[in-house]
């Protein structure tokens, strides 16, 4: 689906998964209802709890495993480090803009005339200290997709990803039944056969709303295939190894699992595991995420690279200055700064707390609702 397209896959098992566990603990409470009281009066309940499970897990699970987890980090990675103050495009001012980009015509945007304002201020001798990068924080992220994207600003670009991880497990699903294709293999390959529609993504995410569908803004599958392929299985791999070596050291150290009883230093092998996989996550999943999508970025057509959400970083107009359709892999890793590496790693770390935090809420949530179902089946 999104970027990183492993996170994609297990993201969209994560929702089912929570969701199913919410939805089989409010059936079991509501099922209590019905042997305590009347059945209909429990069917009423068991209709109430799965109407509010999904009202409230549904909408949080996507902010969790789409805005945190995918947007947020698409524009940190895509973002400049010294960004030019401006004025984020509205909603208007991007049709205008796609308007005369059609027709041709010269429109000052934001940050062009942000740019020439500060060319002023710079010869005039002003030494005001830059505006901090938008992708700084969270808050700052979510202000700047709220000027954007007015309605709905936190599901920006969902609709696309969604699509992108439809054709993702369609495709799975479909090379999965040929006879002697392991399912990895399949999902690898379904991975390639949808990269332009996850290049897509990419560029909706990081770019305003426009009039034009996104499927009408898919880059052509030869140019994005020569780009992204190599990426794409570095990426796999990367994810394949974040997930399988932590597990392989908790088997190692416990010396194998599924022993029954837990046994004493099980605890501190576990916590250690549990450190080997955040520090192999930050240290090669991040990366390899990272590089696939700058050059997916690479490949945003000149015509929406000014109504982006944050200020482009100049290494994506440098390559093209130059004649180069896309990044290679090591532009890709060479021009993305130390400054911005902190500032993505903060970012997860950031996106890693709140997340902690509204599954906190949610599991305060389900032990609220647990108590109330048992008081009301007592009255009953």
């Amino acid at each position: 689906m999104w970027s990183n397209l492993a996170s994609g896959a297990l993201s969209l098992r994560g929702v089912l998964q929570s969701e199913a566990i919410f939805q089989s603990i409010s059936k079991r409470s509501a099922e209590s209802l019905v042997a305590r009281g009347d059945s209909h009066g429990g069917d009423i309940m068991l209709i109430v709890l799965l109407l509010i499970n999904i009202a409230i897990f549904v909408p949080a699970s996507i902010f969790v495993m789409y805005t945190l987890s995918e947007l947020l980090p698409v524009l940190a990675i895509v973002e400049d480090d010294k960004p030019p103050s401006y004025t984020p495009l509205a909603n208007n001012d991007a049709t205008e803009l796609e308007n005369s980009t059609k027709n041709n015509k010269a429109v000052p945007t934001p940050a062009s005339n942000a740019s020439t304002s500060a060319a002023a201020e710079e010869e005039e001798g002003g030494e005001e200290d830059p505006a901090p990068p938008v992708t700084s924080s969270i808050r700052s992220i979510i202000t700047r997709l709220r000027a954007i994207k007015g309605r709905l600003p936190l599901f920006h670009g969902l609709l696309c990803a969604a699509a992108c991880q439809f054709a993702l497990v369609s495709v799975t699903f479909a090379l999965a039944v040929i006879p002697f294709v392991p399912g990895v293999v399949a999902l690898v390959a379904a991975s390639l056969i949808t990269m332009p529609l996850q290049a897509a993504w990419t560029h909706v995410a990081i770019t305003a709303p426009s009039s034009r569908p996104f499927w009408r803004r898919i880059p052509p599958f030869r140019t994005t295939f020569r780009a992204a392929a190599l990426p794409t299985l570095v990426l796999w791999l990367a994810a394949g190894s974040t997930t399988q070596l932590p597990l392989g050291m908790l088997t190692t150290l416990m010396g194998g699992l599924g022993g029954g009883s837990s046994r004493p230093g099980d605890a501190w092998k576990a916590c250690v595991a549990l450190v080997f996989y955040v520090l192999s996550w930050a240290l090669i999943t991040i990366p390899a995420n990272v590089v696939l999508t700058r050059i997916q970025v690479s490949l945003l057509p000149d015509g929406d690279r000014a109504a982006t959400i944050v200020p482009l970083d100049h290494a994506f107009a440098a390559a093209r200055e130059e004649g180069r359709e896309y990044m290679t892999m090591a532009e890709a890793w060479r021009t993305f700064s130390r400054p911005a590496w902190i500032r993505l790693l903060k970012l997860h770390a950031k996106i890693f707390g709140l997340s902690l935090a509204v599954y906190l809420g949610l599991a305060a949530l389900v032990g609220v609702e647990l108590v109330l179902v048992q008081v009301i089946g007592h009255l009953i």
